[in-house]
């Protein structure tokens, strides 16, 4: 797992890490594995699901601040009417 985890995902990146493991050995026709990497990965949904629906507000702006939080500039072209009236209202 690449990128930066905050305190709370702790508990994600275990299961992740053991996903990734089992996917190793799954990929090897171990069927024990494939099993396992479907089990984990519900647990993963339960644990994600169970994590961010209690998250308290410092942890929300935590994860709004994130650096790989997504950014309105990467979501809105460039071309839109939105950036047009940004950029033009001083021109």
């Amino acid at each position: 797992m690449n990128g930066t985890w905050l305190d709370f995902e702790k508990p994600l990146l275990e299961l992740e890490r053991r996903i990734e493991d089992a996917r190793g050995l799954a990929q090897d026709g171990d069927q024990a594995a494939q099993e396992e990497v479907q089990r984990l990965e519900r647990k993963v949904d339960r644990l994600r699901q169970e994590i961010y629906s209690k998250l308290t507000r410092w942890q929300r702006v935590k994860l709004a601040r994130h650096r790989t939080a997504t950014v309105a500039s990467a979501t809105i072209p460039p071309s839109s009417a939105v950036s047009r009236s940004w950029t033009g209202c001083r021109s």
